[in-house]
């Protein structure tokens, strides 16, 4: 479990790379956020998550390029539970609770409007007051 969240700290912002990880869900419950893109990812969207960086890292959010058709655990245990399939094109933010947040079609996704999203968030509010 240490291995994997290591892994996705130290590689540069791959989704591809951080989708294989062999993980489950509950690894990153009360540790990160999920942000859950579809495969294959626009460019625009993947051009944009890396010139904000910073700010998913300060978020805690990790991105998972999920195809539903795969046979990763973690791509088959989010898409059976917030049921997503092939034909989903919908961006899925996953909350540090495991739960489902909100629901972004893909045409509609702004990095903006998932800041505010998670900046509005209980939890994220009082991570700010801690860090400061």
């Amino acid at each position: 479990m240490i291995r994997i969240l290591i892994i996705l700290f130290l590689t540069p912002l791959t989704p591809l790379a951080m989708a294989s990880a062999p993980a489950k869900l509950e690894t990153f419950r009360w540790y990160q956020r999920l942000l859950v893109i579809p495969a294959p990812t626009p460019t625009a969207i993947e051009s944009e998550l890396q010139k904000h960086r910073a700010g998913l890292d300060e978020r805690d959010l990790v991105i998972i390029r999920l195809d539903p058709d795969a046979q990763a655990p973690i791509d088959r245990e989010i898409a059976e539970k917030f049921r997503i399939t092939a034909e989903s094109r919908e961006i899925l933010l996953i909350g540090k609770d495991g739960r489902t947040t909100v629901r972004w079609p893909v045409g509609k996704f702004t990095i903006e409007t998932i800041f505010a999203r998670i900046d509005a968030m209980p939890m994220r509010q009082r991570e700010m007051r801690e860090r400061g």
